[in-house]
């Protein structure tokens, strides 16, 4: 794999067509059809060898391009690694709790008369009763 830059007209490189000045990144088969109208930038490693490269453009010049790419890589490292202290908490858990509350606020709601509390929403629920306590004091 090859990062290059187009040189003249434009051309069609890996089916999309690229023109003088942009960037892409082609086979070293897609090279050789169009090294004349080519400038290589840089050699990438194949992905047989599981290294990619990551290309960014960084516009502001007071960032320390050094401390940026420690900054990543160590990012990378620790990308997919979970931390041990934590403890992944089933979701049915919490949709049971709210389910209960919620069915309690509907019974309160019917009790009040309230009308149409099968289609409230928890917030809703709580501020109709609010409501309706306060119209009954």
């Amino acid at each position: 794999m090859k990062k290059v830059k187009i040189i003249g007209p434009g051309r069609k490189l890996n089916n999309e067509w690229r023109y003088d000045g942009d960037v892409a990144i082609i086979t070293e088969e897609e090279y050789e059809k169009n090294k004349e109208g080519l400038e290589v930038l840089e050699e990438i490693e194949s992905l047989e060898d599981k290294k990619r490269t990551i290309t960014l453009e960084i516009e502001d010049e007071n960032i320390d391009l050094d401390e940026l790419k420690t900054a990543i890589e160590e990012f990378i490292k620790d990308y997919n690694k979970t931390p041990e202290n934590f403890v992944q908490k089933n979701p049915t858990d919490d949709n049971s709790k709210d389910d209960e509350e919620l069915n309690e606020l509907r019974e309160k709601a019917k009790n009040l008369g309230i009308k149409n509390v099968h289609s409230m929403k928890k917030e809703t629920l709580i501020q109709k009763i609010s409501e309706a306590e306060n119209e009954n004091e």
